[in-house]
């Protein structure tokens, strides 16, 4: 018997997922809301005030995937390729519909880009996702041949390292702001360690209340430090602490399964290939939700959540209809092939 899905980690999807519209609602390049916001304008203070709260969120993604990867002990190409096909399928609607709306133009270059956008640079975080589940029975493998004290050694030296000595922005060893495999690396370590020794931990036996407490001080604590200094990259210290915080919060919180939750939830990915598409976005938040009436006005808080909310509605349906699709095409030519549905334990 199949065991049911709990909904707090579905829960935390869906308002990290929320997050990151936020974040891609006010950036230049996508929602176009907050195009190079200066101090001490409104969109600045609205802009900094979003990225302090909703980075950590970003990370949550990373921390959620450690907690329930950390059991795998086979790889397989099967998921890597689901979600580059996926990635492959919005890139051509989304350029198609640029096409449509006059915000791309033709060209063999823009048609590949579109296919296949990391090849540009683009859909980063989905890029580094592939990676990271590709890596993860290897990394599995070794964290669970090592003993509680060198996990946490292993923990320290990979946070000072790549999060702390980065946050100081004394040369580091990496400076990719948070967004290459070390940082997810660095979110899947502890996510990991949550799953398996979390409940020993003292957040785990601490009143939630300082949870959120915990993440308040550290979004406000980002927020102060943006006037002076760029504390947005999401291996920021403040952000991977906030990100603990929140992650805690709700692997402690007890809401049983509820399957409307968990069906939102599934939706996640579609959700941010829908909405963050480089030829359609500011066509959806700009234009066709008329964004533009609201820039540089408090009514453009309204707004914001108004448009996550239908957003995060459209990529539901969305995420409806690409399963239908793939169901009658992509997913039967996929189970052909066996190359990627063979397993091999590591």
């Amino acid at each position: 018997m199949r065991r049911e899905r709990t909904s707090n980690f579905e829960i935390l999807r869906i308002i990290s997922m929320c997050g990151i519209i936020a974040i891609h609602y006010l950036a230049g390049h996508l929602g176009g809301m907050a195009e190079n916001p200066v101090f001490p304008s409104f969109e600045w203070y609205l802009s900094q005030a979003v990225y302090s709260i909703a980075c950590p969120l970003v990370n949550c993604f990373v921390l959620i995937s450690g907690y329930f990867l950390i059991n795998k002990d086979t790889f397989s190409l099967r998921k890597s390729v689901e979600l580059i096909v996926i990635t492959m399928f919005y890139g051509i609607v989304g350029y198609c519909i640029g096409l449509l709306a006059g915000t791309a133009s033709l060209s063999i270059n823009n048609i590949i880009f579109a296919a296949i956008p990391f090849f540009a640079g683009n859909r980063w975080f989905v890029e580094t996702y592939i990676i990271l589940i590709l890596l993860a029975p290897f990394i599995n493998k070794i964290l669970l041949a090592i003993d509680k004290k060198s996990f946490q050694i292993l923990l320290v030296v990979q946070i000072l390292i790549f999060s702390v000595w980065y946050s100081f922005g004394l040369s580091a060893p990496l400076l990719d702001d948070g967004y290459g495999i070390i940082n997810f690396i660095t979110l899947y370590l502890v996510g990991a360690y949550c799953k398996l020794y979390g409940e020993e931990l003292f957040l785990w036996k601490i009143k939630r209340f300082y949870l959120v407490l915990g993440y308040i001080i550290c979004t406000l604590i980002t927020f102060v430090l943006s006037y002076f200094i760029y504390p947005f990259g999401y291996a920021f210290v403040t952000n991977v602490i906030g990100s603990v915080f929140v992650f805690v919060y709700f692997a402690r919180l007890q809401v049983g399964c509820n399957q409307r939750i968990n069906v939102i939830s599934a939706a996640a990915f579609d959700v941010y290939f829908v909405h963050s598409d480089m030829y359609t976005s500011r066509l959806l938040i700009y234009e066709l939700l008329q964004g533009k009436l609201f820039v540089g006005s408090v009514w453009m808080i309204v707004h914001m959540f108004t448009a996550i909310i239908i957003l995060y509605l459209f990529g539901v349906i969305s995420h409806k209809l690409r399963n239908f699709i793939f169901s009658k095409s992509v997913n039967k030519w996929l189970d052909q092939l066996p190359i990627i549905n063979s397993t091999h334990k590591i």
